[in-house]
């Protein structure tokens, strides 16, 4: 028998209930982002730091499952640092965000560049 994730199960708030006694829209993807969270106990997500500039993080992830030596699925990301106030527009990340964040760059550029998919996302310098 192949292996089969557990069944997620959880409680629903009564606030969660609309007034026909339905499950309120939202609440649909909070239990599926939930029922994620708990698999992910089972299947296992790396982070790898790809590129990082002054506003933006390029983010790499693979999921990895306990059956299989390379990765189920990759992902990438390019986070965009905005502020809020005083009006919503990209700003640079925090002085020491940023030096986490090009510490974690620098010590993840060392490791084999990892597989691509069908497109090259990244921060271009200029």
């Amino acid at each position: 028998m192949s292996w089969r994730p557990a069944v997620y199960r959880c409680g629903l708030d009564p606030q969660w209930i609309d007034y026909n006694g339905h499950l309120r829209d939202a609440y649909y993807t909070l239990v599926f982002s939930q029922a994620i969270d708990a698999l992910m106990d089972e299947i296992s997500v790396s982070a790898r730091a790809l590129g990082v500039d002054a506003k933006r993080l390029h983010l790499g992830l693979a999921m990895h499952c306990p059956r299989h030596d390379a990765p189920a699925a990759l992902a990438e990301f390019m986070l965009l640092h905005v502020q809020r106030a005083p009006s919503p527009k990209s700003a640079p990340l925090p002085p020491e965000v940023l030096l986490r964040l090009a510490a974690w760059h620098a010590s993840d550029s060392q490791a084999p560049a990892p597989i691509r998919g069908s497109r090259k996302m990244e921060i271009v310098r200029r």
